[in-house]
C-alpha cells in the first residue's frame, strides 16, 4: 500500500512537470519571504523617491536607483499574495504604500505610465520567469498586461524612469528583474 502511494505520488509530479507553461511562473520562495530588492538589468534597485523633508506619501514617484543603495529602506519592498502567482509590491518605508500607476485610480490606460505609490489604488502584478538560471523575471501589471520597464540611466544622472510598456522581445533586457532578499542593515 505504501509502495502504491509512492507511484500515485511520483505520477502526479511528472505530470504537473510535463504540463509546465514555456513561461512558468516565478514565485516568492523561503530565501525571498520579507524585505526584497527589485533589480533592473543596470543592477540598479526600484526606489519610492524619498529626498524629501515630508514622508514620501499617495502618488510619490519610482524610478530606479544605484545598487548602492540596496539597504535604503525606500529601496526594499515586500511581495503581498494576492491570488494565484499574483502579488501587491508594497515599499519597505510604508507598507500601505504599493507599486502602481497614475492611471489605475480611475482604470485608465497604463501604457507608458511612470511608476508611483499609492495605498487606495494598488496594482497588482505576476512574475514570469525570464532565465531561471539567472534568476530573472518579467513584472507584468495584471489589468493590463504591460510589463514593468526600466530605462537605460544616461551619463549625468544618477538613476532612470521606470514605466510600464508592451511586452516587446527587444525590450526584455529592459524588462528583465532580479528579486533579491535586501541586505541587512
Amino acid at each position: 500500500m505504501q509502495f502504491i502511494s509512492s507511484i500515485v505520488g511520483l505520477i502526479i509530479v511528472a505530470t504537473m512537470s510535463a504540463t509546465a507553461t514555456p513561461n512558468p511562473a516565478v514565485g516568492p520562495t523561503a530565501a525571498l519571504a520579507g524585505l526584497l530588492n527589485i533589480n533592473d538589468f543596470q543592477g540598479f534597485g526600484l526606489n519610492l523617491v524619498d529626498n524629501d523633508p515630508s514622508p514620501p506619501g499617495e502618488g510619490t514617484a519610482v524610478f530606479v536607483f544605484p545598487g548602492s543603495f540596496s539597504n535604503a529602506v525606500n529601496q526594499e519592498w515586500s511581495l503581498i499574495p494576492q491570488g494565484s502567482n499574483t502579488y501587491r509590491i508594497a515599499n519597505g518605508l510604508d507598507s500601505s504604500l504599493f507599486l502602481s500607476y497614475p492611471a489605475a485610480a480611475f482604470g485608465g490606460n497604463a501604457y507608458g505610465a511612470e511608476l508611483i505609490v499609492s495605498s487606495k489604488f494598488p496594482a497588482t502584478f505576476a512574475l514570469q520567469t525570464i532565465s531561471a538560471s539567472a534568476n530573472m523575471c518579467r513584472i507584468v501589471e495584471v489589468g493590463s498586461g504591460r510589463a514593468l520597464t526600466s530605462w537605460k540611466a544616461v551619463p549625468g544622472m544618477s538613476g532612470a524612469p521606470a514605466i510600464l510598456a508592451q511586452i516587446d522581445p527587444s525590450l526584455q533586457t529592459q524588462q528583465s528583474w532580479k528579486i533579491v532578499a535586501a541586505p541587512l542593515a
